[in-house]
């Protein structure tokens, strides 16, 4: 006869058999039980697996303040799709692309930023979008005009600090805590990028410094 231990044939051995100690779970009178039990599996050779301890998993969680946010006035503009000659008009739907940006802070959760109680609706990740708008007119002259394209950016800046809590998990210089500064591209009501639009001289054909030019200027234009 074989000796081999088939639990399912010993379900009350089978049940003891666990990793989990009987004080884990049992009142004092099914620990007694359950210890007499064992013992007896011990004499007639059942294999018994040795009690081990279970502790729940201890981890860093972070929180995120928000202590600071603004949209931007001093946005780079992106350079559109297309490029006329003065004395034509510019369609506004140019194509861009907005990332996300970090500039303060290491490991930084831009979802539980976005999700902080912030004063628009952001972006998490690089947006791509068209502008939209009226058709532009370049300005009759010698010079080249393009669309120069301002995405709304929100600046947010706070702290990432340890979660109620968890304070003695987080003091290993592990989780990148302190301050944070994120830059998300706004979103509109349409769920696409808030952006506005101006005409720009291209600087990299003749004339963009004419007079009667755009003020506005892109440095490369296609």
């Amino acid at each position: 006869m074989s000796s081999e231990h088939r639990p399912s044939q010993y379900p009350v051995f089978a049940l003891l058999n666990t990793q989990k100690p009987p004080s884990a779970t049992m009142s004092p009178s099914k620990q007694t039980i359950a210890l007499l039990a064992l013992a007896a599996c011990s004499v007639l050779g059942f294999p018994v697996a040795k009690p081990q301890m279970v502790f729940a998993p201890a981890y860093c969680k972070v929180d995120y303040t928000v202590d600071e946010q603004h949209k931007k006035t001093d946005v780079a503009g992106i350079t559109g799709d297309y490029t006329v000659s003065g004395g034509s008009e510019l369609n506004t739907g140019s194509s861009f692309a907005v990332e996300v940006t970090v500039s303060v802070g290491i490991d930084i959760g831009i979802g539980a930023v976005a999700g902080a109680g912030l004063s628009a609706e952001v972006a998490t990740t690089e947006q791509k979008a068209t502008s939209q708008g009226a058709t532009v007119p370049c300005p009759e002259g010698t010079w080249k005009c393009a669309l120069k394209i301002f995405p709304n950016i929100l600046s947010v800046s706070g702290e990432k600090v340890a979660a109620k809590g968890s304070e003695a998990y987080c003091d290993d210089g592990d989780h990148g805590l302190g301050p944070y500064t994120v830059e998300l591209p706004v979103l509109g009501d349409n769920k696409a990028v808030e952006s506005r639009v101006e005409i720009c001289a291209c600087k990299n054909y003749p004339g963009a410094d004419d007079e009667g030019s755009p003020v506005e200027k892109c440095d490369t234009c296609p």
